[in-house]
This record gives C-alpha cells, structure tokens and sequence, in this order.
C-alpha cells in the first residue's frame, strides 16, 4: 500500500506509513489500546474504552485517510493519553483463590499466608493497605504515559506523539566514583547520596515545569514535555529551556560544585540538548507465561529524528551549557535569548542563554485515581489489575525489593563487577 503522503511503499496490512506515519486507513484510534476502530464506535471492541460520540459524515475528523498521524492526533484528539484510559470504578471482585497467583508476587510471607487459611477482617484490611503502598510506590518508577495508559504484557501498541525532550548528562561522577572506589560499601554510599540528591532535585525541576521523566541512562537523563497541538509544542519549548536552565543553577551549588573526594575536590556538570517535532512512542514487550513463573515484560519506547536531535544537541553543548535545534528554537522566536554554539559549530542548532519570553502556566498532571470507595475486596481486586498492568515495566528484582515494604524501599549500594553490552 504506497502512502499518499510520502509515497512510501507499505505492507498492505500495514494501518500508517512506516516512513511519515500517516494514517492509511479511515477510522479513529482508541486512547486506550491504539485500536483502529470505524467512526461511528462508541466503544472499542478489543479493550472497552468509551470512545465518545459517534462522528458525523462530513464532519472535520470524520476520516483519517491520507492525514499525517501527529496532525490527525491534534484534530481529533486520537492516540492522547488521558487520565480517563484508567477506570474510576471498582471492578467486579474475584474471590481471593483466584487471586492467590498475583497476590504472592505482592505481598511478604507474613501477608500472605493468612490467605492460605481462613483470612479475617483485619488481615483482608492489612493486604488492601500493603497493595495500595505498592501500587503508589510502584508509580514513582515509571514514566506517566505508562502509568496513564498501560499495555498488557505481551501487547504491543503504538503511535505518532508530538513533543519537546530535554536530555541532560552529567559529567563528574565516574571520576569521582573512581577517587571515591579504595573506601569499598562507604565510597557506594557516598556516591549514590549525591546521586540521589542530585538528581532529585534535577527531577523536580523537570516535573515542577511540566515535564516527565522518561528514563535514566546512567547519569544522564531523558524528559518528555508531551503537546498535542502547535502552540502546546511551543510551550513546551519555554518549559524545557526554563528546567535546563535551572538545573545549571543547581549545578553551581557547593555541594555539586566542590565535592571533598579524599583531599581532592572534585565539581559536577550538566549539559543539556533541547529538541521539538513529532516522535514514534511505543509499549513493547513479551507476553506471560504463568507456567514457567514468566510474568511478561514491558518497555516503553520513544524513538525518532526528533529523540535523536535532542541528543544531538546536548552533544553540541559543552558542560555548563543547554543548546537547542534552530527548529526548536523558530517556534519561540523572540522568547529566548541565544547564540551560535561553540563546541562544534553548526547552523542547526543554538546555546540557550536566557527566557525572556513569559514562561506558560503548567496545568496540574492528571493522574490515574486512587482505587475508588468500595469493599476491600473490590479494592484488592482493583489493585492487583493495576499492578498486573504497570509491574511488567520493572524489573524482577526491582519489584522483588520493593514489594517487601514499598513505604520504605531501599535499594542497597554497591560495586559489582559486570559486563555490559549496548544495542543501538
């Protein structure tokens, strides 16, 4: 099937152009799963999801044929996470036998074995509390488009996005780790307090101008300042190069600007890459197998020219500095004050020096609800879905840690010797 758009050749089943992304197909895209539904469905028949009223022939969204899939996205308000993609009802209760499976993953022993027998109130009253302890917990780890919209395990879906990533990298900490290495589980220590004051507040910053975090690579991380239409992705723009900014400062403050490393004093850097446009966001993942104690996996995945540039940029900063794409930077023109990199020169992209434009307001986040008032099974049952749905994104070990006590998960450092192999 070639691409109106673009012209691409495609596979015949293929729903968007694998080059541009534009929709091949007529219909609309359910929030929730990325089903491709006909107009007039109310409710998406893989997942459920209330999909609205029915479109009326003729009018402005009432075909996605031949529409690039980020501008289809900002007209018709497909493929947009919203607080809604999570139920604000309590599901019907399965009876705790039929539970057991998940509730052993979840709970510690000491919880869990009163289920075995002949559970009363107060033991029923106490799993309800540890699962919604989890399940708070377990949100902390995962960016918000998964928590909004979780996949099953096994079920990939996907779709174009419009956004502005901010990746930062921090320069410092293996140099540092290194001087810090002869004080043995005392220099871990250390090192991951720093870390973890750190990028606390880097990560505060970000959420505190409306970003999310994405992901962590090592000291570097990787924000997602989501829009859905024009004058949101210009927003996002200000938002990010504000949060870039800001964390410089934070970077100027004694603790990061002279750390004591065994009679050396030792500084930490961050150098920031804006980017802006549309980008492919994905779930992907393997599907469980129960019978070999396999609970499936899933990642979730932003990928494109737009997730590439931001790196890009960052590479054209030197430490101190936040660059941007020209692009990026055209969509806010007269709101930021720049000037010609320096690193490595190049027309494409720019320093940030200065937001002179009037920063936007950040809209609250909506987030998914906690489990609604009901009987405690019900709310049980409400959060092992939850779980069953947002755990596949972490790691074995990791939920293994933290279920133990998720009010007080605390993951011991250390130095261990690996081998590491990356994939790009």
């Amino acid at each position: 099937m070639q691409c109106p758009v673009c012209g691409h050749p495609n596979p015949e089943a293929a729903r968007f152009c694998m080059s541009c992304g534009a929709a091949l197909v007529g219909g609309k895209i359910c929030a929730r799963c990325f089903m491709l539904l006909p107009l007039e469905a109310r409710y998406c028949f893989h997942c459920g999801a209330f999909q609205g009223e029915p479109l009326r022939a003729g009018s402005a969204v009432a075909s996605l044929q031949g529409m690039p899939a980020v501008a289809a996205a900002a007209t018709a308000g497909v493929m947009t996470v919203a607080a809604a993609s999570v139920t604000s009802a309590l599901p019907s209760v399965r009876p705790l036998e039929a539970l057991r499976g998940d509730l052993r993953r979840y709970l510690p022993a000491m919880l869990y074995e009163p289920l075995e027998r002949r559970p009363k109130a107060r033991d029923i009253a106490a799993v309800q509390e540890h699962l919604d302890a989890l399940l708070t917990t377990v949100k902390t780890y995962l960016p918000r488009p998964v928590v909004l919209a979780p996949q099953p395990a096994g079920e990939p879906a996907g779709g174009m996005q419009q956004g502005v990533f901010l990746f930062g990298d921090v320069s410092g900490f293996t140099p540092l780790s290194e001087r810090l290495k002869p004080l043995g589980q005392e220099g871990a220590e250390r090192i991951t307090d720093i870390i973890n004051r750190l990028f606390s507040q880097l990560v505060g910053l970000l959420f505190a101008h409306g970003g999310t975090l994405l992901k962590f690579g090592g000291d570097a991380l990787l924000g997602l300042f989501p829009a859905e239409n024009g004058a949101e992705l210009a927003a996002g723009v200000l938002r990010a190069a504000q949060a870039a900014l800001e964390m410089q400062a934070v970077m100027e403050r004694e603790e990061f600007a002279s750390i004591d490393a065994l009679g050396e004093t030792r500084a930490l850097k961050i150098k920031c890459g804006i980017s802006a446009g549309p980008y492919f966001a994905a779930h992907i993942g393997t599907p469980p197998q129960p019978e070999r104690g396999d609970f499936g996996s899933m990642a979730y995945v932003t990928t494109g020219h737009t997730v590439n540039l931001a790196e890009e940029s960052e590479g054209h900063a030197n430490p101190g500095e936040v660059a941007l794409t020209a692009a990026a930077a055209a969509l806010v023109a007269g709101q930021l004050r720049v000037a010609p990199v320096t690193k490595i020169p190049d027309p494409d992209f720019l320093r940030v020096l200065e937001v002179s434009g009037t920063l936007p307001e950040v809209a609250s986040a909506a987030l998914p609800p906690k489990p609604p008032e009901g009987e405690p099974l019900a709310q049980i049952t409400y959060l092992v879905e939850r779980l069953n749905r947002l755990t596949p994104y972490l790691s074995a070990e990791l939920l293994n840690r933290i279920a133990l006590n998720p009010r007080d998960a605390r993951i011991a450092p250390d130095h261990r010797p690996v081998t590491v192999m990356f994939v790009n």
